[in-house]
């Protein structure tokens, strides 16, 4: 495949709510999206998206950092023949590419191998709790589609005991079955958590993601409370290496915060080879990012429920109707959007 050209804009839009961080609370979302004009021997001439959109407190790099390499390597790419079975943005640019522009070259150019390898089969989601309690109890008392295995709740926000108290009465008010996905983004130390998770009931606890801020502590919670704990943050770290750990229940896989589709396939092959549980999750990306990691997730975690459920953190979308493959953007799409 050939890349004839490229482009990168950058879109701005609103969100519905603040939305509360580690250290920021956005209302906007800002990201990238590459653009690539292909020419394929079977197929022709046609586009390809990417989307790199790093998240404050979280990515490694900021939104100008990512905006000026996703630029040089678009640059770089126009008249090159890559192999979307192959491509590695890592091997092809020969020094690091940062996660997220990573993860917008690697889903662009990849796309067409994606979506041969997609079942398009229905991908469960665990739901995001989000507001306040009464707006959380509001949301369980009014479900009325198929309950799902769990929802995702934020912990790690408030006072200890505040959150104690939020996790009781979302448990009381869920049906029996299902449970809580919870995330403490680092949020306590060691103490902190082992305090918390012996006041609930941790048999309605699937999992806790980075339970304490210190990655190295989480076997020494797990052995302390029993409750099984996920990593996310420290899958992010391009030193780490997987190796099973007690008390691991799942590794929640971020592609545009870990650093692209292939690093990510070491990962997620890695996690199921150990038998824990693989979740691929968004990083608020828009719904075009959204969309490739639906791909990736039922390609990777098959009945898994994946962490995609962000977009309605949004006012108003990017594109409200998918765009099939080789297709170009709307105009009003690209217009709304800024050329950088």
């Amino acid at each position: 495949m050939e890349i004839v050209g490229s482009k990168v804009y950058q879109y701005d839009l609103p969100l519905a709510w603040p939305l509360p961080l580690k250290k920021t609370k956005l209302t906007r979302r800002q990201g990238l999206i590459l653009e690539l004009k292909v020419n394929d021997a079977d197929q022709g001439v046609g586009y390809l998206y990417g989307e790199a959109a790093p998240l404050p407190d979280f990515s490694l790099e900021s939104l100008d950092a990512a905006r000026q390499q996703l630029g040089e390597i678009a640059s770089a790419l126009a008249g090159q023949q890559v192999d979307p079975e192959s491509f590695n943005s890592q091997e092809w640019y020969g020094q690091p590419v940062y996660p997220s522009v990573a993860f917008a070259l690697e889903s662009a150019i990849s796309l067409p191998v994606l979506l041969a390898d997609d079942n398009e089969t229905a991908l469960p989601v665990a739901p995001l709790l989000t507001g306040s309690t009464m707006e959380m109890l509001r949301r369980i008392e009014s479900w009325s589609s198929c309950w799902p295995v769990a929802f995702k709740l934020k912990v790690a926000r408030g006072e200890l005991k505040s959150e104690v108290y939020r996790v009781k009465q979302l448990l009381e008010a869920l049906p029996e079955p299902v449970c809580l996905r919870l995330d403490a983004n680092r949020g306590w130390s060691l103490e902190q958590a082992v305090e918390f998770a012996r006041q609930i009931d941790s048999s309605r606890i699937a999992y806790i993601e980075e339970p304490v801020d210190n990655a190295a502590d989480c076997p020494a919670f797990y052995q302390q409370t029993r409750m099984p704990f996920a990593w996310d943050e420290t899958l992010q770290n391009p030193e780490f290496e997987f190796s099973p750990q007690t008390g691991l229940a799942a590794i929640v896989v971020k592609p545009a915060l870990v650093g692209g589709i292939r690093r990510c396939e070491s990962l997620v092959s890695a996690g199921r080879e150990a038998g824990v549980h693989v979740i691929i999750s968004s990083a608020f990306e828009s719904v075009l990012g959204v969309n490739t990691l639906e791909t990736l997730a039922r390609i990777w975690a098959p009945g898994e429920a994946a962490g995609l459920d962000t977009l309605t953190a949004f006012e108003h979308h990017l594109l409200d109707q998918p765009v099939a493959l080789w297709q170009r953007l709307p105009e009003p799409v690209l217009q709304h959007m800024e050329r950088v």
